[in-house]
Parts: C-alpha cells; structure tokens; sequence
C-alpha cells in the first residue's frame, strides 16, 4: 500500500522515492467465490444459523480485545448477543483473549482453531459479516477475500484499511473504540440492505485484484528493469 511506502521512505531516509513502486495484494477470485460445502462445514463445526466471523491469529494487533469488548457492550447496551466464530492458531495473545471471553461471560463466541482452507472459504460464505480488527497492517487479506465470496466487511480506521476503502466499500470503525465498534456491528448486523449494497459493490471491483492483474504488474516492472 502507499501507506507502506510513506513509511518506508520516513525510516529509510537513504531510499530513492522512485526506486519504490507499489503494487497491491492480489487475492484468489476463483477460490473464494465458490464455496465447497456449506452444509458440511455447517455440521462439522455446528455452526450457529447467523454469525460474524473473524479470521486472524490470535496475535496481539489483530486486535481481539476490541471486538470482545465491542459484543460484550451490544450485549449490555442493545441487548444483542451475536455469536462469533474466531479461528487461527493460539499465538501470544491466546492467554488474554481465553480469559477475556470467560470473564465477559460471551458463551457465543467458538473459537475453532486452525481449520482446513476449504473450510475457512465456506466459513466466508457461511457468515453475516467479516471482522477485519487489527491495528496495524501492510494491508487485509480477509478484506479481499470477503469481497470475493460477497460478504459484508467490519473492519478497523487503520491507514492501509483506509487506504482499501477508495477502492472498496467497507464499514470502518476506531480502531480501538469497543463502542464505536459495537454500534456500527449493531447498523450493519440489522441492516440488509447496506450490506448488501457493500457486496454487489466490492463484487464489482474485486476483478481489479486478481492475481492475473497483480501479476501482470510485476511483469510490467520487472520489464522495465531489465530494459533500464
């Protein structure tokens, strides 16, 4: 992202601006449009009927403490209780994260681990919105890959989620506002029809980030070079 580049440029005073040329992160369309078996992956985990979703490691910025904080005052506030399925291997967060869904009493919350790839495209499919949370990244993936399955998108004011967001319609919140988090989940969980007004949108523009694109970018660049 340019973001990246910015930042690049600031903490590396010696590189040349024009030496550095930016190309986005392509996303298997293919893949992530189609899903396996829904009905399968349903049973195999047993999957509420309606849920959020949130694909992450269970690292420090990915920002799990914000969401958990975020149910938890819908719940009090709105009286909603919507169940999450968190997937990811246990990473250094895990600790903080366990004790967090104990001690705000969220009983919807499932964590499943790491779960097959196949799996991981229906659970795209399967659930009402994607959380994308974290507080720092070069850029989301699992923005990308929700525009390809078409669903809904959640995720945190971050630069390069901001950045995203000229091109794609998502629903940011502050990033480490559990409220402001809470109540935009709150607007997008009851409203249909904006989400989906975000899907046929990103389901326009995802063509854009194809690897078939993306690719064609860096074969651009690497001609350029060995013709320089």
């Amino acid at each position: 992202t340019t973001f990246i580049k910015h930042d690049l440029l600031t903490h590396f005073n010696f590189i040349q601006k024009n030496k550095v040329i930016v190309i986005s992160e392509g996303v298997s369309i293919n893949k992530f449009s189609s899903p396996n078996n829904l009905e399968s992956t349903k049973k195999k985990y047993n999957l509420p009927k309606t849920f959020i979703y949130y694909p992450a490691q269970l690292w420090r910025h990915k920002n799990h403490e914000t969401v958990l904080n975020g149910l938890h005052h819908l719940k009090t506030k709105f009286n909603l209780e919507i169940p999450l399925i968190l997937t990811g291997s246990k990473s250094n967060a895990a600790p903080s994260i366990f004790k967090s869904i104990k001690t705000l009493k969220l009983q919807k919350v499932i964590y499943l681990g790491v779960i097959p790839f196949d799996d991981l495209i229906d659970l795209y499919h399967l659930s009402t919105i994607i959380i994308s949370a974290a507080l720092y990244e070069s850029s989301s993936l699992p923005i990308l890959e929700a525009c390809a399955a078409g669903t809904a998108i959640l995720a945190s004011d971050i630069p390069s989620n901001l950045e995203t967001s000229h091109i794609f319609s998502l629903n940011l919140f502050r990033s480490k506002d559990s409220q402001d988090f809470a109540e935009k989940l709150y607007n997008l969980w009851l409203n249909i029809d904006d989400r989906q007004k975000q899907i046929k949108t990103n389901l326009s523009n995802i063509n854009s980030r194809s690897w078939e694109v993306i690719g064609s970018h860096y074969l651009s660049q690497f001609h350029k070079i060995l013709h320089s």
